[in-house]
């Protein structure tokens, strides 16, 4: 309740309920009568590339590329 009203939220991993627990953001949970207690199952995720650049032109180059696809595709 102390992270409820400080926050306005419960920040994970902690819940307001006893003996609940969150699912990480992109998973979901099954459950299914009868059946054993499922794992959480990552249905989403952000890939994130590595990439070298030679010079900080370069950086800024493709900086402003993405940012003009970015505002191009949602225009």
């Amino acid at each position: 309740m102390e992270d409820y009203f400080a926050f306005g939220y419960v920040p994970e991993p902690k819940t307001i309920f006893s003996q609940a627990h969150k699912l990480a953001p992109g998973h979901t949970l099954l459950l299914e009568r009868g059946k054993a207690l499922p794992q959480p199952r990552e249905y989403w995720d952000v890939p994130f590339e590595t990439r070298t650049y030679a010079s900080e032109a370069e950086v800024e180059e493709a900086l402003l590329a993405n940012l003009h696809e970015a505002v191009n595709i949602r225009l």
